[in-house]
């Protein structure tokens, strides 16, 4: 593959691990709504919204990089044509950037202490 053609499989899985992401955000605003409710002191933070979405991006970076390494150099190509793109594998990519946010967030903040 091409640096071109990894620049496409990098997109991809950023843009479908931040729509994962987003699944994780709306549940996280919703719960925010709720607890708004009863607790005033609650507030919406900007800047863990953008480390969440930067976290999905590269888990379904990671996530279809993993993919495309485990097809065989002969199906990797599959993965820069739109139409070889299945729906199945669209999927994956959200849930690795939902699940895998965890992951990375968990990591950032029990190995990278601020100085």
């Amino acid at each position: 593959m091409t640096a071109v053609d990894w620049l496409y499989v990098a997109a991809f899985g950023s843009v479908f691990g931040v729509a994962g992401q987003m699944v994780r955000v709306a549940l996280g605003l919703r719960k925010l709504n709720q607890e708004k409710a009863t607790d005033t002191n609650v507030e919406f933070s900007v800047n863990t919204l953008v480390l969440s979405l930067i976290y999905g991006a590269l888990a379904g970076l990671t996530a279809l990089i993993g993919m495309a390494n485990g097809l065989g150099a002969d199906s990797v190509e599959a993965f820069t044509a739109a139409t070889e793109i299945t729906p199945a594998q669209t999927l994956s990519v959200m849930a690795a950037g939902y699940a895998g946010a965890d992951v990375i967030e968990g990591f950032v903040k029990n190995k990278l202490k601020p100085l």
